[in-house]
């Protein structure tokens, strides 16, 4: 990890604790977790529901 990227981890893990001493916000960011978590698997769900597209071409000629 190249020196800048350490800086701006440490910077963003800095920001969410602070964030995370605000009231409520801590809750706030466990329930958007919990949606984003929600979305992602419905998101997943819905994909492997698709009705499947099968071309069938026949040369058979009676």
């Amino acid at each position: 990890m190249k020196m800048s990227e350490r800086k701006i981890k440490v910077e963003l893990d800095e920001l969410i604790k602070s964030a995370q001493q605000q009231p409520g916000i801590a809750d706030l960011m466990f329930v958007y977790g919990q949606y984003d978590e929600m979305l992602r698997k419905s998101r997943e769900y819905l994909e492997g529901v698709k009705p499947k597209v099968i071309i069938s071409a026949s040369s058979n000629s009676s």
